[in-house]
């Protein structure tokens, strides 16, 4: 069989469109559906069945798809290994997976990065997955080159690249009415909070990185993104606890917030950038890896605070 075929049958299981496919091939419409056709035609099965705008695979299909899905790519990214990428000329749209709270402090110099150097080249941030398993589901079929994600993945699947480490810190407004300087244990838990939870997780970030269980708090509200949180602490007399990546975001804007140790001992909270194992040998993928490895090396994070603060 023609592996273009093939080609044509992964990305319409990943896109769940022929429009998008024929987009991502570089061909016409009817011509992905002709190659649709000869692949149904090979198989003798349907493969597909539109409903609505999408195109749900048959059970013979997603059988199909798993049978082949590893094969393929071990000869997609040969294939791939082969050509030469210069981010100079290249006009390669890349995408990366990851939550809009990590987005907001690595897309700016990133994208900085790429407009002083390789002109052409494109920085496309998905932002709209619920959680990390979305996001991780996304990077096995290939919808997504990167994720950014406190979780590190399967590493025999997965490159895993730890890019920092940040610790979690006391937040709360400049003109609170009860807490000034640092805030002891005491004073942390008799006030209310502001709990950062993820949607994947059914406990908090505080409570997954203490070294040791901790009371329960007077949680008044709890939200899955941190930069909700921090503006909540600016306007009410809630605290909450954040990393300080984040929490230099806010303040470097306008510092409206103070900012303490936790009067406890937490681990840290680690920030990965992963990408399929499949993508080792793509030249353009290890471009941007190191390019965002780079660029981590200048963000700011809890090390720094506590040097100033001690």
């Amino acid at each position: 069989m023609d592996l273009n075929l093939l080609k044509v049958f992964i990305l319409i299981m990943r896109t769940r469109s022929i429009t998008q496919t024929a987009v991502l091939l570089d061909v016409s419409t009817p011509a992905a559906s002709q190659a649709l056709s000869r692949l149904r035609d090979h198989y003798n099965d349907r493969l597909f069945i539109r409903q609505g705008r999408s195109m749900h695979p048959t059970l013979f299909a997603e059988n199909l798809y798993e049978t082949i899905y590893d094969a393929y790519e071990v000869l997609d990214q040969h294939s791939k290994s082969n050509r030469t990428f210069s981010p100079e000329l290249s006009n390669r749209a890349f995408r990366i997976a990851c939550h809009q709270d990590v987005s907001s402090f690595i897309s700016a110099p990133l994208l900085k990065y790429l407009a002083e150097k390789p002109p052409n080249t494109a920085i496309h941030f998905e932002v709209g997955h619920k959680n990390d398993e979305e996001r991780q589901t996304a990077l096995k079929f290939k919808k997504v080159d990167f994720i950014l994600t406190t979780t590190e993945l399967d590493k025999h699947s997965y490159d895993n690249e730890l890019l920092y480490s940040d610790s979690l810190y006391v937040v709360y407004r400049k003109d609170h009415p009860r807490l000034k300087g640092r805030v002891d244990y005491d004073a942390f838990f008799n006030e209310q909070h502001i709990l950062w939870r993820p949607q994947s997780s059914v406990i908090t970030t505080l409570d997954i990185l203490s070294t040791l269980p901790l009371p329960k708090r007077n949680s008044v509200i709890q939200v899955d993104s941190i930069y909700h949180a921090l503006l909540l602490c600016a306007e009410t007399d809630l605290i909450c606890a954040a990393p300080f990546v984040m929490i230099n975001k806010i303040l470097s804007a306008n510092p409206i917030l103070n900012v303490s140790v936790l009067p406890f001992e937490t681990n840290q909270l680690q920030f990965y950038l992963s990408m399929h194992r499949a993508h080792k040998s793509d030249q353009g993928a290890q471009w941007l890896k190191n390019a965002i490895i780079d660029i981590s090396h200048n963000i700011k994070f809890g090390s720094q605070f506590e040097q100033v603060h001690r």
